[in-house]
């Protein structure tokens, strides 16, 4: 809570335009919302099709926290033959379909990629629009598998 008293200082002196968290769940946001001022504006966390957590996206959007998905491109992974199928139905590769995936639910993807290709490939997401059934399949993918650590058992 001292951090967050601190970024809510900063805040209210106009040095930072937006004050935010990473990697908490609907628990540690309940709890910071309930002991706060300011509420978080932005919640980054890990959500791909095989991640992604309703419950707390649906919190998020009830407490005007945006959610912001890090490693959206499931850091690199991308040989599931369902994220592939859908790929090439629109011509697409399957890490501008992961990225359209998060964009048409309102959440801010920021992949990574040192390759300068991949990184202007990752502009053309704008240019088409996955289908409701697509996304009803991409959404059907969950299997709570994080690319990396659980916040809520690792000690950081």
């Amino acid at each position: 809570m001292e951090t967050w008293r601190a970024l809510e200082y900063l805040y209210k002196q106009n040095k930072v335009k937006t004050i935010g968290v990473c990697n908490f769940e609907k628990e540690q946001l309940q709890h910071l919302l309930s002991h706060c001022t300011i509420a978080p504006m932005i919640n980054q966390i890990e959500h791909t099709p095989l991640m992604h957590d309703e419950d707390l996206l649906s919190f998020c959007k009830e407490n005007n926290i945006i959610t912001m998905a890090w490693g959206p491109l499931l850091r690199g992974n991308m040989e599931n033959q369902k994220i592939k199928e859908i790929a090439q139905k629109y011509n697409k590769s399957p890490a501008q379909i992961l990225l359209r995936w998060n964009i048409q639910q309102n959440i801010i993807p920021i992949p990574k990629s040192k390759n300068p290709a991949r990184l202007e490939e990752n502009f053309f997401v704008f240019d088409f629009t996955l289908e409701d059934k697509d996304m009803q399949i991409l959404n059907s993918m969950n299997e709570n598998h994080r690319t990396s650590y659980n916040p809520l058992t690792f000690d950081f």
